[in-house]
Formats: structure tokens, C-alpha cells, sequence
């Protein structure tokens, strides 16, 4: 006879099993990317009155912390220690903030578009 599939049972198996990094890897990356996103509209628009390229680094600072946390924790569960994967977390990073600062100037100033198209 089949045990009955049990609420926390899956939750845990989720949380923890290889099988479900995947799932965990899209969690916490629409879960930063969405931090990410608001973070920028409060520092425009509802916060201090930043320009939109200010907002994006600040924005990014912080939200790389947020998610580089996340997917060692949650999503690969590693537990090692942080000298290595932290370096390369922080190289992959430092590129991709010269890439969103660039999108973000690009359709800021050049194409003279919203901010919001650069940040999502």
C-alpha cells in the first residue's frame, strides 16, 4: 500500500533533495530579481529621489549580497567554506554591475526610455 503524501514531507523533500535545485534556483532568483526591481522604484520614486543609474548600483550592492546568500544556502545548499566560491561570486558580479550599468545608461540616456525597462 502506498503512504499517503504528507504537506511537510514534500516541503522538506523540496527544501533539501537534489532533485528540486531547480525549482530552488528559480525561487531564489525571481525572489532577488523582484527586490532587486523594487529596490530601484523605492530609490527613484518613493525614496530619496536618486537618479535611475545611482538606484541600479545600489540596488545591485545590495540585492548580490541577498543573493549570493540565497543560492549557497537555499538553492546548492553548500556549507564549504567561503573563499573560493565568494571570489568568484564577487568577479561574475563585478561583470554583470558594468553590464546593468550600461543597459541601464543605454536606455536612460540614449534611448531616453523609462528606467523601468532597464530593471527588469
Amino acid at each position: 500500500m502506498k503512504r499517503p503524501i504528507s504537506f511537510t514531507r514534500t516541503v522538506r523533500s523540496i527544501t533539501q533533495g537534489d532533485q528540486f535545485r531547480l525549482i530552488r534556483y528559480f525561487v531564489a532568483g525571481v525572489s532577488v530579481s523582484l527586490g532587486y526591481t523594487l529596490t530601484i522604484i523605492a530609490l527613484v520614486d518613493w525614496g530619496p529621489a536618486l537618479n535611475p543609474e545611482v538606484a541600479n548600483v545600489v540596488s545591485f550592492l545590495l540585492w548580490t549580497v541577498a543573493s549570493y546568500l540565497a543560492h549557497r544556502g537555499f538553492t546548492f545548499r553548500f556549507d564549504g567554506a567561503y573563499g573560493d566560491s565568494a571570489f568568484r561570486f564577487i568577479v561574475v558580479s563585478a561583470v554583470k554591475l558594468l553590464a546593468s550599468m550600461a543597459v541601464m545608461d543605454l536606455i536612460t540616456r540614449y534611448y531616453e526610455s523609462s528606467y523601468l525597462s532597464a530593471s527588469c
